[in-house]
């Protein structure tokens, strides 16, 4: 269970070592490992939160997640011993890892990889890739200008030195 802690602590921080939960993420890991249903709200989730980090803190470190999971395990599951509430929470959250939402997958249809294709393209558009479909970058895209020191239609650049 620590392994999915650490994984959703870390989901959508770049700062976060994995060592403590936001609130954010605390719902997040909730809602990903389906634990909210019509006894186990959000609102639940929220208050447990708060009651359980440390006064003045923004974060649960991984003790104070524990403590707080066995609580809403009890809401979740009434009627079960402390030991077998710890050991389904602990199934629920261990088989889980953070979903993204929103986004862009890439489309796999005819029409997408038809238009994407770069050996068709045409006109100024094939200046911008190689013969094997990858993109030149700058160069492809902007008239590079040399810095030698001639004027722009010169013939004789660099014969200088040989006449002379």
């Amino acid at each position: 269970m620590k392994a999915a802690f650490e994984k959703f602590a870390k989901f959508g921080d770049t700062q976060s070592t994995g060592t403590d939960i936001t609130t954010k993420n605390f719902s997040k890991l909730l809602k990903d490992c389906k634990i909210f249903n019509a006894k186990v709200t959000t609102t639940d989730a929220d208050i447990c939160f708060s009651k359980h980090k440390t006064k003045g803190a923004k974060k649960l470190t991984y003790d104070q997640f524990l403590k707080a999971i066995q609580e809403l395990g009890a809401k979740r599951f009434p009627g079960k011993s402390p030991d077998e509430v710890l050991a389904e929470m602990e199934k629920m959250i261990s088989a889980s890892s953070p979903v993204p939402v929103g986004a862009t997958r890439a489309s796999g249809d005819d029409v997408v990889s038809r238009l994407t294709e770069v050996s068709k393209y045409t006109g100024s558009h094939v200046a911008r890739f190689n013969a094997d479909g990858t993109g030149k970058g700058l160069s492809g895209r902007k008239d590079l200008v040399k810095n030698d020191g001639y004027v722009g239609n010169y013939k004789m650049s660099g014969k200088y030195d040989s006449t002379h």
